[in-house]
Parts: C-alpha cells; sequence; structure tokens
C-alpha cells in the first residue's frame, strides 16, 4: 500500500491486507495496520490533511506486530482537483485555475519519484506502471518543465523537490560539463534512447535553476548550484560557439532526439539565445565574470542566425563545411521569434509561412513538428514516430512567438483548446496526432506543465529573470493573480507586482493606457504609444496612472 501526493508520502512493506484496520472517530478516519518491517512517513504533525512545511520525510523501523495508525483527512471536493494547499496559487479565470490545479495535483506530483528516488520525474505517472519504466528526470525538456511548474507551484514541499530534479543533474555532471540527458534507476546516460548526443540538457538545467531561484528568491541555493556545476554546463555550450560563424556548432537535435541534425542548426541556436541572455543576467546577480562571456555569445547568435535565413523561415542547418543545407521547414521558426532571435520582419513571415499550412496546428491543438516530413532516413534507428506529431514543447515556443509579437488572438486560439483538453480530461497523453487525436503515452505530464507554464508567461503574462521582468498579458485586466510569494495586480489604471526576492530589475510593462503618465517611487514614466512602459525596481513594483 502506498502513497505518493507530494504533501505526503507513505509506503508500507510486507503488508498483509487481511490486518488492515478502518475505523471512524471523532478525531476523522482512522486506518490501523498490523505490520513488519519498515514505515517510511511524515515526521512531524499533519493538521487538517496537510503536513507542516518543515517536516520531511523519514524511515521508522517497526517491530512484527506493532499497530501504526494514519489518520487521514477525507474532503469532499466539487472538481477532480484534491483540495491541497488551495490558496498556493490564485487566477481569476476558474478554468485557469483548475487547469493549474490538475495539472499540479494531476500529472506533475504524480509524476515525482518514490522515497527511494525523491529527486527524479518520471515522464508519466504510475498507473498502475510507467510507460518508459525505470527511465526518467529526462532534460531533453521533461525535466525542465516539470522543476518550473514545482518552483512555481507555492507550495515549500514542492520548491524542494524542483530543486532536487536540478541537484540530480548537477551531481551527475561529467567532468567535460555535460549534462545527463535522462536517467535509468539511479545510473546517469549522457545520450538519448535514440542513441543521440543533445546539447539540449545543457540548456534545460540552467533554465530550470534560473526559473527555481526567480520563483523561491532562494539565491544561496542558485550560487551553490552555479558553483557545483550550472558554470560548467554554460562553458560547455560556449565551447560549441564557432567564432568564423558566430553560431553554435553542435551534434544532435535540441528536443526532438530521434531526428538527425546537426552542424549549426536552427532549434539549439535559437534557444540558445534565450537561455544564455538569462545565465547572463544570473551571473551579474553572482558577480561572475562570465557574464559578459554569455551575453557576447547571445548576441553573436542573434547577429548570424540569418545565415540559416531562406525567403520566409529559417532551414533545419547548414553542414560544418557550410556546403550542405538541410531544410524540413521546422516549428522551431516560432522559437526563433519567441527568443528574439528573428527580427520582426522575419518573424511575420514565419508566421505567414507556417501559419498558411493547415496541417500546422491539427484542429487547433499543439504544434507539428515540421511541414516537411522527417522520414526514416532523416532519424536515429529509422524511428518516424515523431515525425507527424503536435509536440507540447514546440506548442509552447509557438505561443510564446504570438506573446513576443503581441498577438492576443492568435494566443488564444491556440492556447484554449488544449487548456480545455486538460480541465475535460483531467490527464493528457504524450503528443496530438496530425489528426490533432491525443496519441501516445497516457498520463504525460509535458502538456499539463507547459499549460501551467503559459497560463503564467502567456494568459497573466509574467516572465521573471535574474535582471529583468516582462509583463505582457495575453488577455484584458483586471485582474489579480499570485504563485506563492509573487504577485501581480494589473489593470490601465495600476500594476503592482511583488516577487521573491529584493534584487534590481528592469520592467516592461505592457497594457497601459498609451501615453500616459504613470506615478512610482521612482517618480514619473510615461507610456509609448503602445501602452509599453519602461522602468526600474528593487522588490516591488507599485505603478499607478497619474490623473
Amino acid at each position: 500500500m502506498s502513497t505518493s501526493d507530494g504533501s505526503t508520502a507513505i509506503t508500507i512493506e510486507n503488508i498483509n491486507t487481511s490486518d488492515v484496520v478502518y475505523q471512524w472517530g471523532d478525531g476523522g478516519f482512522a486506518v490501523g495496520v498490523l505490520l513488519m518491517g519498515r514505515l517510511h512517513g511524515i515526521s512531524g504533525q499533519v493538521v487538517d490533511g496537510v503536513q507542516n512545511l518543515e517536516t520531511t520525510i523519514d524511515t521508522v523501523e517497526m517491530q512484527a506486530g506493532t499497530v501504526a495508525t494514519l489518520v487521514l483527512r477525507v474532503a469532499c471536493s466539487q472538481s477532480a482537483a484534491p483540495r491541497l494547499f488551495e490558496d498556493a496559487v490564485g487566477l481569476p479565470d476558474e478554468r485557469d485555475l483548475l487547469a493549474h490545479r490538475l495539472a499540479l495535483w494531476g500529472s506533475e506530483v504524480p509524476c515525482l519519484g518514490s522515497p527511494d528516488l525523491p529527486d527524479a520525474t518520471y515522464p508519466t505517472v504510475n498507473a498502475p506502471t510507467r510507460e518508459y519504466g525505470t527511465l526518467h528526470t529526462f532534460f531533453d525538456p521533461d525535466a525542465w518543465s516539470a522543476a518550473v511548474a514545482l518552483a512555481y507551484s507555492g507550495i515549500d514541499i514542492l520548491q524542494r523537490r524542483a530543486r532536487n530534479i536540478v541537484e540530480r543533474a548537477i551531481d551527475n555532471i561529467r567532468p567535460d560539463g555535460l549534462i545527463p540527458h535522462h536517467f535509468d534507476g539511479s545510473w546517469p546516460e549522457y545520450v538519448a534512447i535514440s542513441g543521440s548526443p543533445q546539447p539540449g540538457p545543457n540548456l534545460f538545467v540552467i533554465e530550470a535553476a534560473t526559473d527555481i531561484a526567480c520563483a523561491t528568491g532562494d539565491l544561496a541555493w542558485l550560487r551553490q548550484m552555479w558553483g557545483k556545476g550550472i558554470r560548467s554546463a554554460a562553458i560547455w555550450l560556449l565551447t560549441q560557439l564557432d567564432e568564423t560563424r558566430g553560431l553554435l556548432n553542435v551534434v544532435g537535435a535540441l528536443w526532438v532526439d530521434v531526428f538527425r541534425r546537426s552542424g549549426f542548426t536552427l532549434d539549439t541556436n535559437a534557444m540558445a539565445v534565450r537561455t544564455f541572455s538569462r545565465a547572463a543576467e544570473v551571473a551579474r546577480v553572482l558577480a561572475d565574470p562570465l557574464a559578459d562571456r554569455l551575453e557576447g555569445a547571445a548576441n553573436s547568435i542573434r547577429e548570424n542566425i540569418g545565415a540559416l535565413w531562406a525567403k520566409d523561415h529559417f532551414v533545419t542547418s547548414r553542414s560544418p563545411d557550410w556546403s550542405q543545407v538541410d531544410d524540413h521547414e521546422d516549428a522551431e521558426n516560432y522559437l526563433a521569434i519567441a527568443t528574439g532571435a528573428a527580427s520582426p520582419e522575419q518573424g511575420s513571415r514565419i508566421v505567414d509561412h507556417f501559419d498558411s499550412a493547415l496541417r500546422m496546428h491539427p484542429e487547433g491543438r499543439g504544434t507539428l513538428v515540421s511541414l516537411r516530413r522527417y522520414e526514416s532516413e532523416d532519424c536515429y534507428l529509422g524511428n518516424v514516430g515523431d515525425s507527424d506529431i503536435a509536440m507540447a514543447r514546440l506548442w509552447w515556443a509557438d505561443l510564446l512567438a504570438r506573446r513576443a509579437m503581441g498577438d492576443t488572438e492568435s494566443f488564444r486560439q491556440l492556447f484554449t483548446p488544449v487548456r480545455d483538453d486538460l480541465v475535460d480530461n483531467v490527464w493528457m497523453r504524450e503528443r496530438y496526432s496530425s489528426t490533432g487525436v491525443p496519441v501516445r503515452a497516457d498520463g504525460y505530464h509535458e502538456y499539463p506543465d507547459l499549460i501551467d507554464f503559459l497560463l503564467r508567461e502567456g494568459v497573466y503574462g509574467l516572465s521573471i529573470d535574474m535582471a529583468s521582468v516582462r509583463i505582457r498579458p495575453m488577455r484584458p485586466g483586471p485582474f489579480d493573480v499570485h504563485w506563492g510569494k509573487i504577485r501581480l495586480v494589473h489593470s490601465e489604471q495600476r500594476v503592482y507586482l511583488s516577487l521573491a526576492d529584493e534584487l534590481e530589475r528592469s520592467v516592461v510593462v505592457y497594457g497601459l493606457k498609451a501615453n500616459a503618465c504613470y506615478r512610482s517611487e521612482h517618480g514619473v514614466t510615461y507610456a509609448d504609444q503602445h501602452g509599453m512602459l519602461q522602468t526600474t525596481i528593487r522588490g516591488n513594483l507599485d505603478l499607478q496612472l497619474d490623473t
């Protein structure tokens, strides 16, 4: 018998079910268990079904014949989401809030490892087995999206689990700085299941650590991880930068491991613009001179990625000697818009080109991997399983591209059907097919993770980095939202933001009154003709329309 929901974790070994006694009493519902062996449980008090946030899992040795009583709280819920930590996150739209809670408690928490592997995140829930067996913590990028979701849950114990996921990867970094792709039990693997190397895990472990620090304000942990391995992971990526071309020259795809990609690839270079920029901010906060090199690499890629441009999109890759071009018309073109690798003009051409293909967004659900199919010769092991698929990570990039372009209508059209699938079905499958049908592994956490992510960064528009904040909601105000310590109030009249730390940051705010005057503790600032305003903060922002 076992339970594991993130707030409690109990495993009873060597149990005989005939020795379980159920009992109602004034104090609630009790379960008596006659057992021998070990009881893994929560130390400390349990109040109203929710553990004290400072407790930890420990092991209690039990003598044969001992009776252990487990006190459970039984609560009636009007939805599929359990009534746990209901105030940790607040969103004004009922379906948005339910989507968050279902993503967290239905997928993200059940995908966490057992007490034996508490620092693991599996691709699927355990129902009754896990689709990928003993394989877990794939930083390609599933473990990233899981860690970020847990970090922004507003729940201390789940934020600790987010840190654990990153720590597992850092503890197993190779001497040359390569992050494990995934784990088989406790064993790290540095190539994908397909046999392909991938640069993605190094990028996504940096992304995850940055988001955890921004969500929690735990700068001491970030400093520790930076010195222990994040810095080395960043340097490994920097060594892939070709000084002549100004682009990363890599082997392997960013995040679709079966595809044969190498050389100067669109996917990894587009993502690196974002990750290097974020890592540069981390390095500056930590007073590490590596910041200049990271910022320089981001700028170099942004300036030189145009070498992959072909009229209305970026090609898949160019070979290291520049003699060959591979072009599958990949969805990572949206990623180039989202990360700022594409210019505004290029972004418009990309959207026109890809959106005109009706199959790109099958039945409005997800984003197809490419317009030109990957055949067996284009794939490791001849595996074409991802060739006609709409993947969550590409949908995430697609929607962040809409946000970057300020295209609220397209964002909502592409976001709402997928969010509603989560709300209506509780669990989601690994992919959508080319006809918009959910397919592959059930109970997979990636779509729920990224729905959760896009609620925060897309719908409610809050992106936090170590030295900057961007507020660009894809829905009208007014609204008042929070994720743990972080709170955002947004309307044309007032924008209030409180963060988890007191760092100084530059802030860009959208959705204000055009050409209007706003006051804050820093004085008077004017929004431009598009309702966008820039200012600086330290910890909190309180921006009010000057009437």
